[in-house]
């Protein structure tokens, strides 16, 4: 990953490697972000696409060499009873390639 302009770099790292372990697999030093407003979930977007990896193919010369995941969980608490709370997940995933 590229961190010269990384507005994350404290989050940033070299690359991530998948994992198995105990039956399941993880991907090894995935960073969870929290956004308070879109604002700041389009930066983490813009920052994502910074620091993908392209090249060119017979077909296609800006293909991506790189898998992308967009992980969005909305969560929503009722402010009579803060104990009730609504959750709700958004997964956009971008393969290499595709």
């Amino acid at each position: 990953m590229n961190t010269k302009n990384c507005e994350y770099e404290e989050e940033c790292k070299t690359g991530l490697k998948l994992r198995y372990k105990n039956g399941a697999f993880f991907v090894e030093n995935l960073k969870s972000f929290e956004c308070k407003d879109e604002n700041e979930l389009l930066d983490l977007v813009n920052f994502g696409k910074r620091n993908r990896i392209l090249a060119e193919t017979k077909y296609n010369q800006l293909s991506s060499r790189s898998h992308s995941l967009l992980s969005i969980s909305l969560e929503f608490i009722n402010a009579l009873n803060p104990e009730e709370s609504i959750i709700s997940k958004l997964q956009l995933v971008d393969l290499a390639g595709s």
